[in-house]
């Protein structure tokens, strides 16, 4: 920061007295406050306002010391490639040797940092692609566990359906009326055996065979209808896969 003034005096030197006539016609006093604007916004830390005086000077008298003046303020004002710029062009005006060698001190400078610039840059892209392709796989993951879980077969419970409901109806009346048949059929054998007349023991056996014989037939007609409810209840598959 420190160089901006000696160089402004050495623009001003320029301006006055060490050019040709010809090239001494213009406003000496707007150039002249230009640059002190210039070094007071420089000094104050206001690069752009400084920038826009050089720029204005130098378009009113292109003094190559406003180059490097230039160089200087955009430093400030962190545009590293435009002070690159700035100090290439100061250079190619073949100035003494000390300027030339703090101009080239201050291009070597700005250029590294036109470099780390660039490697920040190209960082950021870089971390930003790595977390675009992180989402990404993220993202594929939680696809193919979805995927997965459809696919995955998962316990049902079992259910009564109607037609094991309808045959362990009947299974449950085939063996109450079983039961039925069968206390009816016992009822008569007890009455049989206590009754001494021919005719009504005769009665008495046929009606508690018949009786009998019911109860079998419905006991077994419940036990089958039980057993084949049972065994679709058994046969109900247990998992499940959704679909796609």
């Amino acid at each position: 920061m420190r160089r901006l003034l000696p160089l402004l005096v050495l623009v001003l030197g320029l301006g006055l007295g060490a050019l040709p006539a010809e090239a001494q016609r213009y406003d000496r006093r707007e150039h002249a406050r230009l640059i002190r604007e210039a070094a007071a916004r420089y000094e104050a830390g206001d690069a752009p306002a400084c920038i826009q005086a050089l720029r204005r000077a130098y378009a009113i008298h292109p003094s190559p010391g406003l180059l490097y003046n230039l160089g200087r303020a955009s430093d400030l004002a962190r545009d590293f490639p435009s002070a690159v710029d700035y100090y290439q062009q100061y250079l190619t005006t073949n100035p003494d040797a000390q300027e030339a060698a703090v101009a080239q001190e201050a291009l070597t400078v700005a250029r590294r940092r036109v470099q780390e610039a660039q490697d920040l840059e190209r960082q950021r892209l870089e971390a930003e692609e790595r977390q675009a392709r992180e989402r990404q796989a993220a993202e594929e993951r939680r696809r193919q566990e979805a995927l997965l879980r459809r696919r995955t077969p998962h316990p049902i419970p079992r259910r009564v359906t109607r037609t094991v409901g309808v045959l362990w109806v009947g299974a449950g009346v085939g063996l109450l009326a079983g039961a039925a048949l069968g206390t009816l059929s016992l009822l008569d054998q007890s009455s049989f055996g206590e009754t001494r007349q021919g005719a009504d023991r005769a009665t008495l056996y046929e009606r508690g065979t018949g009786l009998a014989l019911g109860a079998d037939i419905a006991l077994g007609t419940a036990l089958v209808a039980g057993t084949v409810g049972l065994v679709l209840y058994l046969l109900q598959p247990t998992t499940a896969v959704e679909g796609p």
